[in-house]
C-alpha cells in the first residue's frame, strides 16, 4: 500500500498515527503489507479497513464465499497469477473482468491481470481472510489423484486424435470444468513446489507431466491417455496459441 493511502487510515481515524508507524515497522521486518500488520496488531478489524478502503475509492465490497465463482470464469487468469498476487477473478461481463482483491492500490497485479487475460479490469473488495478461502477452496491441499478421479472412467468424452481434427469439439473440450480443474491444480501443485519448468509430455501410448525441482526432472502423474489431447489444448488456449496447429509455436 503507498504511503499515502496509508496515511488516510490515520485521516480516517481508523488507526493513530503511532500505531500506523507500528504497522509500517512491521511491514518491513515481515515483508508484509501495513493492512495485514494493523489486523495482526489487533488495530482494527478486516471488515473495517474492506468497507474503509471501498469507500475511499468509490468501489463495491461483498462478502466472498469459496463456491461463488463460476469455473470457465476463474480459469481467465494463470494460477501463478492469482497465488502470487492474491486476487481472484470473479465475473466476466463482456469485455471486463472483474476480480476481488483486498489492496486496491496494488497497481501491479492489476496490471499483470489486465496483461495476461486481455481484458479491462474492474476492481471489487473482499477481506483477505475470504479470499484466502477461496483460494484454499481451489489450491489447498491439492491432490492430483483426487482430481484425476472426477473424470471417472469414461464419464467424459474427450477428443480422440486423428488427422481431421473437429475444431469445434476440441474448443469445448478445453473448457470442460474437469480438464479446467486439472491444469489448474497442475500449475498451483508446481508454483507450491517451487518447480523451474513444466514437462506435459504425451507420447503414442504413455502420457506423463514432469516437474524439474531443483534441476532434477521428477514425473508427478501419469494421467490417462484420453485426456492428452484436451489437456495439450488447454494449455495452448492459456498461452494464446493456435490449437489447431501441431508443430511447434512460440
Amino acid at each position: 500500500m503507498e504511503p499515502r493511502f496509508a496515511e488516510l487510515l490515520v485521516k480516517g481515524g481508523i488507526v493513530t498515527r503511532e500505531q500506523l508507524a507500528e504497522a509500517q515497522k512491521k511491514e518491513r521486518e515481515n515483508n508484509s503489507s501495513v493492512t495485514k500488520e494493523i489486523v495482526k496488531l489487533g488495530f482494527a478489524s478486516e471488515e473495517t479497513l474492506t468497507e474503509f478502503l471501498a469507500k475511499q475509492f468509490g468501489i463495491d465490497a461483498i462478502e466472498l464465499a469459496p463456491g461463488d465463482i463460476d469455473d470457465a470464469v476463474f480459469s481467465l487468469v494463470p494460477p501463478q497469477i492469482i497465488q502470487k498476487h492474491q486476487l481472484l477473478p470473479y465475473k466476466l461481463n463482456g469485455s471486463s473482468l472483474t476480480i476481488v482483491m483486498a489492496d486496491p492500490t496494488d497497481l501491479v497485479a492489476i496490471n499483470e491481470a489486465k496483461f495476461v487475460t486481455g481484458y479491462g479490469i474492474r476492481v471489487i473488495l473482499s477481506t483477505p481472510t475470504a479470499i484466502k478461502k477461496t483460494l484454499d477452496f481451489r489450491f489447498g491441499g491439492v491432490n492430483l489423484d483426487d482430481v484425476l478421479k472426477k473424470f471417472g472412467d469414461g464419464d467424459m468424452e474427450v477428443v480422440q486424435e486423428s488427422d481431421d481434427v473437429n475444431l469445434q469439439e476440441l474448443q469445448q473440450a478445453t473448457m470442460d470444468a474437469p480438464v479446467v480443474t486439472l491444469v489448474n491444480a497442475i500449475l498451483a501443485d508446481a508454483a507450491k513446489r517451487r518447480c523451474s519448468d513444466i514437462h506435459i509430455e504425451p507420447y503414442e501410448k504413455v502420457f506423463r507431466v514432469r516437474f524439474r525441482i531443483d534441476g532434477v526432472l521428477q514425473e508427478i502423474m501419469s494421467p490417462p491417455l484420453r485426456l492428452k489431447n484436451a489437456l495439450v489444448s488447454r494449455l495452448k488456449v492459456m498461452a494464446g496459441l493456435d490449437i489447431a496447429e501441431r508443430v511447434p509455436q512460440k
